[in-house]
C-alpha cells in the first residue's frame, strides 16, 4: 500500500493526480492498461477542513482517530523509561504529556534529551523544559474546543503551585491556554465568527442572561477595533482582537464536550447581500431616467419596491385583451409603463418538477420580501403571460417611435399603447401638411414595416472585343448579323432561364420537358 503522511502540504498537483488515479482518469490514459486502483492508499493529515483536500475528501473514507488520553500515554511512557533504565515517577510524565498536549513523538524527543543528560525527570524540571513541541499551528475545531470547554480539574491543577492560590492559578492557566491556542491559529476573525454562532448552545448554567450580554458586548468591541484596522492600516491593534475570545472562554466555557458546526451564516448573509446588490443594480441601471432621477438606493428598498408589488399586481380577467373595457385598458397600459419605468418584467422558466413557470426579472421579492412569506395576490401564469406579452410590444412600440423621429427629424409626443402624434402649431396646418409629409411605400424616410421592394434595374453593358494590345477588334459586318442571328435564339428569347447543375439529391423527381416551362 501507499502511504502519505502529512498530505496536508502536498502541492495542489500532487491531489489532483491522486484524484485522477482513483477516479481512473489517469490510467485511461495510456493503454494497455486497466482504470481499477488495486492497492490503498493511506493519506494522514492534521487538518481535515484544509482547503488543499476538499477534492480528495469526497473521494477517499474518512477515519477520525481520538486524541491519546494523558494517562494511557503516561503509563507507556514510564514502561519506555523503565526499559532504558531512566528515572523518573508517573507525575513529571503526566506534566509532560499536557505539555505536549499528548503528542507521542514530542514526549519521547523530551525524555531522549533528558537521559542524555543523565539526570532524573521530575515536575519542576517539565516546568522548565523548552523543548516538546513539535509544531506550534492548530485549527480552528482546536481553538473552540479551547474555547468552549473547560478543562477537569485533574488535567488543569499546577503541580508547583502552591495550595491556598489553586483557584487563581487555574485561571491563570486557562488565560495562558486559550491565549496560545489563539496565536497558534492565527485566524482571530475566522474563531470569534464560530464562537458567535455556537455560542448560544454551550452548555452554560447561567439563567440572568448576564453572560450573553457580555458576550455580545465584547463581539462588538471585536468589530469595532477589527473595523477601525482595517480602514487605518494601524495593525498594532491586531494584537487585541485575541482578547475578545479569552473573554468568551470564561463566559461561555463549560465542562464537557460542545457540538460544534462551522459557520456558514456570514457567509450566506454576503452571498444574500450580494445578489440583493446586484438586483438594485440591475433595476437602476436600466430605470427610465424620469423615474431615476426621484429614485436613490436607500428610498428604493424602504419606501418603493416594498408597495411596488402590490401596485403591479391588479385584478385582471383572464379574457383577450380586446374584450377589456376602456378602464381596463386604462389600468393595462399604466401597469406596462410602470413595470418599464422600473425595468420589470416576467420570464419563463423551468422549476424543480419540470413545470414551466413565469418569475419575476429582476427578482424584487428576494430584496424586500422574508423568505417564506407569501404574498396575499399572487398572479396567475396567464395573468402574467399577458404582462410579458404587452411589455415587449410596448417596448418594440417605443423603439419604432424614436427610429422614425430620428429618420424624419420632427418632434413627436408619445401616448399610451406606443401611438405617437406629431406637435404642430396648429390643427389645421396639420390635416393639410399630413398628406404631404406621409411617405410613401419604398422611400428612403419609409418606416421598416412600411417598406416595399421594388426591382433592381439591370444594365447590360456590350463589351467590344480586344487584342492583347487593349486595341478594339473591327468586327465585318456579315458576322456582327451572324452574331446577332445566333442571339435571337428561342430558349433566349422567353422569360425562363435554366442552368444544369450537376449533382444528387434525394426529392421526389419527375420528368419535366422545356415545353412546359415555355
Amino acid at each position: 500500500c501507499l502511504i502519505i503522511d502529512e498530505i496536508v502540504s502536498a502541492p495542489p498537483a500532487t491531489i489532483n493526480y491522486l484524484v485522477s488515479v482513483i477516479t481512473g482518469k489517469q490510467s485511461a490514459k495510456k493503454k494497455g492498461r486497466t482504470g481499477h486502483l488495486l492497492r490503498p492508499i493511506i493519506c494522514i493529515c492534521n487538518d481535515l477542513f484544509a482547503p488543499a483536500l476538499r477534492p480528495l475528501k469526497q473521494l477517499a473514507l474518512v477515519i477520525p482517530f481520538p486524541p491519546t488520553a494523558s494517562n494511557r500515554l503516561a503509563e507507556r511512557l514510564r514502561e519506555i523509561s523503565n526499559s532504558q533504565h531512566m528515572k523518573t515517577d508517573l507525575t513529571a510524565l503526566l506534566a509532560l504529556c499536557k505539555k505536549t498536549d499528548n503528542d507521542i513523538r514530542s514526549c519521547l524527543s523530551t525524555l531522549q534529551f533528558c537521559n542524555r543528560k543523565g539526570r532524573v525527570l521530575k515536575s519542576s524540571d517539565v516546568d522548565k523544559v523548552s523543548v516538546g513541541k513539535k509544531d506550534s499551528q492548530k485549527s480552528v475545531f482546536n481553538v473552540w474546543d479551547t474555547v468552549f470547554t473547560i478543562p477537569s480539574t485533574d488535567n488543569s491543577r499546577s503541580i508547583s503551585a502552591a495550595a491556598n492560590n489553586k483557584a487563581e492559578k487555574a485561571g491563570e492557566k486557562r488565560f495562558k491556554a486559550v491565549l496560545s491556542a489563539i496565536y497558534s491559529c492565527g485566524e482571530s476573525e475566522k474563531v470569534l465568527t464560530g464562537i458567535f454562532e455556537n455560542y448560544l448552545t454551550a452548555n452554560v448554567s447561567e439563567y440572568g442572561m448576564k453572560n450573553v450580554v457580555a458576550g455580545g458586548n465584547w463581539f462588538t468591541h471585536f468589530d469595532l477595533m477589527h473595523q477601525e484596522m482595517l480602514h487605518s492600516q494601524n495593525y498594532s491593534i491586531m494584537d487585541h482582537l485575541s482578547y475578545p475570545i479569552v473573554a468568551s472562554h470564561f463566559l461561555f466555557g463549560a465542562v464537557g464536550k460542545v457540538k460544534i458546526s462551522f459557520p456558514t451564516q456570514m457567509t450566506d448573509c454576503r452571498n444574500k447581500l450580494n445578489q440583493s446588490n446586484n438586483v438594485l443594480e440591475s433595476i437602476m441601471s436600466e430605470m427610465s431616467p424620469s423615474t431615476r432621477v426621484h429614485c436613490s438606493r436607500s428610498r428604493l428598498v424602504c419606501d418603493l419596491l416594498p408597495y411596488l408589488l402590490s401596485v403591479i399586481q391588479p385584478a385582471l380577467r383572464p379574457v383577450n385583451t380586446q374584450l377589456y373595457s376602456a378602464k381596463e385598458k386604462a389600468d393595462l397600459a399604466n401597469l406596462v409603463g410602470i413595470h418599464i419605468a422600473y425595468n420589470i418584467t416576467y420570464l419563463q422558466e423551468r422549476n424543480l418538477e419540470g413545470q414551466y413557470e413565469y418569475k419575476m426579472d429582476p427578482d424584487v421579492e428576494s430584496v424586500v420580501m422574508f423568505p417564506g412569506i407569501k404574498r396575499p395576490l399572487q398572479l396567475t401564469y396567464g395573468t402574467k403571460q399577458l404582462i410579458s406579452h404587452e411589455i415587449e410590444l410596448e417596448k418594440m412600440r417605443r423603439q419604432d417611435h424614436v427610429v422614425s423621429e430620428s429618420r424624419g427629424g420632427g418632434k413627436a409626443t408619445p401616448q399610451k399603447g406606443g401611438i405617437s402624434t406629431q406637435s404642430t402649431p396648429s390643427r389645421t396646418k396639420e390635416a393639410a401638411n399630413s398628406a404631404a409629409d406621409t411617405p410613401s411605400r419604398g422611400s428612403k424616410t419609409t418606416t421598416s414595416h412600411l417598406a416595399k421592394l421594388t426591382p433592381k434595374q439591370i444594365v447590360i453593358k456590350e463589351r467590344k472585343a480586344t487584342d492583347f494590345f487593349g486595341r478594339v477588334i473591327e468586327v465585318s459586318e456579315k458576322k456582327k448579323e451572324e452574331l446577332q442571328k445566333a442571339k435571337a435564339d428561342d430558349i433566349v428569347k422567353t422569360d425562363v432561364w435554366f442552368k444544369f447543375k450537376e449533382g444528387f439529391s434525394n426529392a421526389v423527381r419527375r420528368k419535366v420537358k422545356i415545353s412546359s416551362l415555355l
